[in-house]
């Protein structure tokens, strides 16, 4: 999400992880209540034309045309690592740190760790700090504090996805030719800079929900060219790609990664019906008449968001991709009944299928973590995680 559409926002191990039941259930799962980590380890080889498909026991696939590789290895290692994650929207993301009201502390990340999260998603706004002009240099303060929220995720053994997020402000769209050199250059000082952060815990993405003035064709092009910046000092490393407008559901089809880039995962993104989950959203004109809408989980409820993630596996299936829900949630306008249902069964589906995810977001208007009483949302939580109170 970008905050220029949006507003302002017991410790201890989750016991439990358990996948909820019904859609599950209905698929002939018997396996459901295992933890996220043992799920994505037990692995059931089977023959299929040409290939190797990785099922995991929800019934979904991490698929891959050879699987042996230590490429593929590699990007099915960084699913895994992935796992629950949540994004720290709010802070870094800011034109400025602590101008939204959130300033990213060592606390967040180990109040994060111990609810029983597996990644911190860092969406960041390189653009807010980097000259405007050749060598559009990143100011070396901020690169200092990024390395230290990147530290204090290692330390808490969390995976890291470095996101840049609300990339130029506009000037992207109002002048993309001349401001594309700079986003190339800005990425190539990322990958030269966490070049030596661990490959197996730290991972890129190459931007968050592009858009107008590009075509998918364009976009497609730019991917391919920020890839072949990053492999140049990070051979190794996961990047994550998104199709045009960021990875809504359906767009992904309009997706191409280069034939040898299979050390990638795509991400998406699900904010379905846009008319309950940004009920009042005071950027989207016109949705303070959603105010008052509810997600009851009645069957054609379901059956949307279920045919969604199918469709979303079966493209994956096809092309030998991996899949990241790299955003899902739901604004605190939302009466939190209808929070704890919608953000229950998309955790089910994501589960189901094999995907790991990461949940928009920590603190701020779509946020689970209360910052003026330091607690978690817990209704709200366990619907993302399961297990005992964590108060």
């Amino acid at each position: 999400m970008d905050r220029g559409k949006k507003a302002d926002c017991t410790n201890g191990p989750s016991s439990s992880n358990k996948a909820t039941d019904g859609a599950i259930q209905e698929r002939g799962n018997n396996l459901a209540n295992r933890p996220f980590e043992k799920i994505l380890n037990f692995k059931i080889w089977l023959t299929f034309p040409l290939s190797l498909i990785l099922f995991n026991i929800w019934g979904g696939v991490i698929p891959s045309l050879n699987l042996g590789s230590e490429i593929n290895r590699r990007a099915v290692n960084a699913s895994r690592q992935l796992g629950r994650g949540i994004n720290l929207a709010g802070g870094l993301d800011a034109p400025r740190e602590g101008e939204w009201g959130i300033t990213l502390e060592e606390s967040y990340l180990a109040a994060i760790k111990q609810a029983g999260f597996n990644s911190v998603v860092i969406p960041i706004r390189w653009s807010a700090h980097a000259s405007n002009k050749a060598p559009y240099q990143i100011d070396p303060e901020f690169l200092g504090r990024i390395d230290w929220v990147v530290a204090q995720g290692l330390k808490n053994q969390l995976a890291v996805l470095i996101r840049p997020h609300h990339y130029g402000g506009g000037i992207f769209h109002s002048n993309p030719e001349d401001e594309m050199p700079r986003f190339y250059a800005i990425w190539e000082q990322i990958a030269n800079h966490f070049k030596n952060q661990p490959n197996e815990k730290v991972f890129f993405e190459i931007s968050n929900e592009p858009a107008y003035p590009f075509t998918a064709s364009q976009w497609n092009q730019i991917t391919s060219k920020v890839l072949a910046i990053i492999r140049e000092s990070n051979p190794d490393r996961t990047v994550m790609v998104c199709p045009i407008s960021g990875g809504n559901m359906g767009e992904f089809t309009q997706l191409e990664v280069p034939e040898d880039e299979s050390n990638t995962i795509v991400r998406l993104y699900y904010f379905s019906p846009m008319e309950f989950t940004h009920q009042g959203a005071n950027w989207i004109k016109g949705s303070e008449k959603w105010i008052g809408t509810k997600w009851i989980g009645t069957p054609a409820e379901k059956q949307a968001i279920m045919q969604d993630f199918d469709q979303a596996q079966a493209w994956a299936k096809e092309h030998h991709r991996i899949l990241f829900l790299g955003e899902f949630g739901t604004l605190n306008t939302v009466d939190m009944n209808s929070r704890v249902r919608w953000t229950q069964f998309l955790v089910k589906q994501a589960n189901q299928h094999g995907i790991s995810w990461g949940y928009w977001e920590f603190c701020s208007v779509f946020g689970v973590f209360d910052l003026k009483k330091m607690q978690w949302n817990e209704p709200l939580l366990k619907a993302l995680l399961g297990g005992k109170s964590h108060r």
